[in-house]
């Protein structure tokens, strides 16, 4: 049998290791095939350096949740490189046309990677012996048939896994006869992110900066969301006097990944002088833009695999369990084990 997984992000890629892993002493998929459309591995996990500075440009907080990221992080070995919150940063603020106050916020064990959590992606992708990984190969149809599911017209798999955003899974499965009108339900809002490096004594409000960050309230009116201060936030490998940041935008009604460069410079200037009295320019700079970032999903919304005696699909990604990294990390598990079950069991 065969099992496609479609999407190289971190649902697809823990999916391909647990799969792969766990039908070791009795394999029952002869081929796995991983499609990514890019030409990286990770989705919305990125991590940028500037010298030996680490800039997430996507999550890096891993909750340590049962079966989620850290668990999977210690079986791969990354047990060394783990990093709890760095222990004399204050917790983060808020702020509000009020002024600052304190984040409500319920306290979970959380912890990162000493080089990025980009390290955990690539670590996986070390594991992956004897799966098809195909990068730059983005898919564009997918057609059930007799034996199961048929990718851009060619190859047939009796198992498919989309680890892709809900909106391309309508795009993926449109003319196939299969009820996705789940797929709607899921409202993507786009963002942009601006890392930062900035010399010891660029903010005017020093005491800001022992704050893990500040989440900024929208009536607020800058249109920035929040604001991470990872040199302060995480005990790296590489200690540095340097103020490593990262601004989020995604001011309700606009779009900022549609935003110039320069605009996007502009506004991350503004936002830092008006809130913390920025009054330096950056010795590094970097940003992102991501149409598909973090799903607002229904209360009670649910979706479940679709297995037949034939073929089998099933859904992954931040909009199925819950939006953390260790919350896809536990669904990518929890699924292995039901495809492996409905493999075995299939005549």
């Amino acid at each position: 049998m065969r099992l496609a997984i479609v999407g190289g992000g971190i649902s697809g890629l823990a999916l391909a290791y647990y799969v792969a892993s766990r039908q070791k002493s009795a394999p029952v998929f002869d081929q796995i095939s991983l499609f990514e459309g890019s030409g990286r591995l990770g989705g919305v996990i990125e991590t940028r350096r500037w010298h030996d500075l680490v800039v997430e440009m996507g999550p890096d907080s891993l909750v340590d949740k049962p079966g989620g990221a850290i668990d999977l992080l210690r079986e791969i070995g990354l047990d060394d490189h783990l990093i709890p919150m760095n222990p004399s940063a204050k917790p983060a603020l808020m702020r509000t046309r009020e002024g600052w106050k304190p984040f409500p916020s319920t306290e979970t064990r959380s912890y990162s990677l000493d080089l990025g959590v980009h390290l955990m992606i690539e670590r996986l992708e070390e594991r992956l012996e004897g799966i098809d990984l195909a990068w730059d190969r983005p898919i564009s149809r997918i057609e059930p048939d007799d034996k199961g599911w048929r990718l851009e017209g060619e190859e047939t798999y009796e198992a498919l896994a989309l680890a892709v955003p809900a909106s391309q899974v309508e795009r993926l499965l449109g003319d196939s006869g299969i009820d996705i009108s789940w797929c709607r339900e899921i409202v993507y809002h786009p963002r942009a992110v601006v890392g930062a490096v900035y010399p010891p004594g660029s903010f005017q409000d020093a005491a800001l900066g022992e704050h893990t960050g500040f989440v900024v309230a929208p009536d607020v009116g800058l249109g920035l969301t929040a604001v991470t201060w990872l040199s302060q936030k995480w005990p790296y490998r590489h200690r540095t006097s340097h103020i490593v940041l990262r601004t989020f935008w995604g001011p309700p009604g606009e779009n900022p990944a549609a935003w110039t460069d320069d605009e996007l410079l502009a506004r991350h200037r503004r936002a830092l002088e008006a809130l913390a009295g920025l009054r330096s320019e950056p010795l590094w700079w970097t940003m992102q833009r991501l149409e598909s970032a973090l799903p607002r999903v229904p209360e009670g919304f649910q979706v479940q695999p679709l297995a037949s005696t034939e073929r089998y699909l099933t859904f992954l990604g931040p909009y199925a369990k819950g939006p953390g990294v260790s919350d896809c990390v536990r669904h990518a598990a929890e699924e292995a084990n039901r495809l492996l079950a409905w493999a075995r069991h299939r005549p």
